[in-house]
């Protein structure tokens, strides 16, 4: 009990102060958590692009590269680079231009460019991938990613032998179950 009554006598003598530091230590805690508030907002209105593969079920014998804008703002200025070079050429006498060879100048957000991609030999290469934009705000944001087209050999819908058999099994299933 005595240990409470001389706790309650320093307060007496020092509340001011005892006050001002609370205060301070507030004020503190305060401006950090306002900051970092501020930063979590801020990360969630930025354009957010990324560069991936796809196949359509519609055109299973075709690979699709998509720059799509996942943010809630338009991502500015986009370049892409791959390392190594992504080369295709479709015909083969002629390169096959992908979106990605020049710069966009505009991606809305939930915008997204596809690019199409005949069968090649890049499905069995990795690229390093830099996606380089910016906001309205001219802020830079540079993503990098890696591409692996390995996966898509794997792929139920894939164009493989095995795969189109199936599916050709599967049709005339459908077609004979209809017609009967």
């Amino acid at each position: 009990m005595a240990y409470l009554h001389q706790f309650l006598q320093v307060l007496k003598e020092y509340n001011g102060a005892i006050g001002m530091a609370a205060i301070l230590l507030f004020s503190i805690i305060l401006t950090s958590r306002v900051g970092s508030i501020k930063k979590s907002l801020k990360q969630m209105v930025q354009p957010y692009v990324v560069l991936y593969l796809t196949k359509l079920q519609e055109d299973e014998s075709v690979n699709y590269f998509v720059l799509e804008n996942f943010g809630k703002k338009a991502a500015l200025n986009i370049s892409v680079r791959t390392n190594p070079e992504l080369k295709i050429e479709f015909p083969k006498d002629h390169p096959f231009p992908l979106f990605f060879d020049n710069r966009i100048s505009v991606l809305a957000p939930s915008q997204r460019i596809v690019s199409a991609l005949p069968p090649g030999e890049y499905v069995n290469m990795r690229y390093d991938c830099t996606i380089t934009y910016q906001n309205d705000e001219n802020e830079v944001f540079t993503k990098k990613q890696i591409l692996d087209f390995s996966f898509t050999k794997n792929l139920l819908f894939s164009p493989s032998p095995e795969n189109r058999t199936a599916k050709s099994l599967e049709k005339i299933s459908q077609l004979l179950e209809k017609k009967f």
